[in-house]
């Protein structure tokens, strides 16, 4: 999948809690060649982050819409 790398983002939230690290950030969309195709061009790439302890889950995925973002 396209996108931009793991060390750039557009947007980003993290909290903590403890021992506990959550990291959300919005990479870019998934199709950045489609403009015009009003469903397939709104898809944003999410990249999630989620440490406990010293065990890290990372995960990039098409998960949000332009739309849903906006509320």
């Amino acid at each position: 999948m396209g996108g931009l790398p793991w060390g750039y983002t557009v947007i980003s939230m993290q909290f903590e809690a403890g021992r506990v690290s959550f990291q959300l950030d919005l990479v870019g969309y998934q199709f950045p060649h489609l403009t015009s195709q009003e469903w397939d061009s709104d898809w944003l790439r999410v990249r999630v982050r989620l440490q406990h302890a010293a065990r890290v889950w990372k995960l990039t995925d098409p998960a949000l819409t332009t739309f849903e973002v906006q509320g």
